[in-house]
């Protein structure tokens, strides 16, 4: 029994639910501050951010204390961070993050994730909700709606499900995430936990249980002649 319970963890943590993204902000991360990010030219697997509107110094977005934070910033002009990625296999994904934010009628608050192509440039400071770059294709997007999240103190979970289409994954060479809000000096916007990961298959889980069903056949009938 615990060898079959052993192989439906191996399944399940292996190929079927491999993570793509599981950001550890507890650890320093630093932010490369930068008023775009173009495919292809720019840094992989690196958090970049615009210049503030009240510095041309400082990130309008900063990693502290295990949660990203949009500081820097008082005159509640929406800024975006961006992550990027090598496009993953094609597949169904889900996006986890949390956020809090101060309030729902004034602060801009909301992600999305692009599948991109050399050449394709976000603008960090004008990725608006409507907005997909040249050579890019919009595969999710959600906001933090009015639902407790903007108290200012409370983090509320989010889930979203996007999918890579073989057409995608033969078009596409990448994956991007853009966090986009805004604040003014007496509010604040905060993101924490965030993760993208493979849905697993039905048919890839119900494998693994069978598979783990017919080893504890077979450790029975061992243990049967002994």
């Amino acid at each position: 029994m615990i060898r079959a319970l052993l192989f439906v963890l191996v399944c399940v943590s292996g190929n079927v639910t491999a993570g793509v993204i599981d950001f550890d902000f507890e650890s320093a991360m630093s932010v490369v501050t930068e008023n775009t990010w173009t495919a292809g030219t720019d840094d992989l697997d690196t958090w970049y951010a615009p210049h503030s509107t009240n510095s041309s110094s400082e990130a309008a977005f900063s990693i502290e204390n295990g949660v990203i934070n949009l500081d820097h910033d008082n005159r509640n002009h929406y800024r975006s961070m961006l992550y990027a990625i090598a496009l993953p296999d094609a597949g169904t994904y889900e996006l986890l993050l949390e956020t809090l934010y101060s309030n729902y009628s004034n602060q801009l608050n909301y992600w999305q994730v692009f599948a991109a192509n050399d050449g394709a440039t976000f603008n960090l400071r004008s990725l608006t909700w409507s907005t997909v770059p040249t050579s890019a294709t919009r595969l999710t997007r959600d906001y933090a709606p009015d639902d407790g999240s903007e108290n200012g103190v409370d983090f509320i979970g989010y889930s979203n499900e996007f999918s890579i289409s073989e057409a995608d994954f033969a078009s596409y060479d990448y994956l991007v995430l853009a966090l986009t809000g805004s604040r003014n000096s007496s509010q604040m916007l905060q993101f924490d936990n965030l993760s993208i990961s493979e849905v697993p298959e039905p048919g890839s889980l119900a494998l693994c249980v069978v598979a783990a069903l017919a080893m504890t056949g077979l450790r029975r009938r061992q243990n049967s002649k002994i």
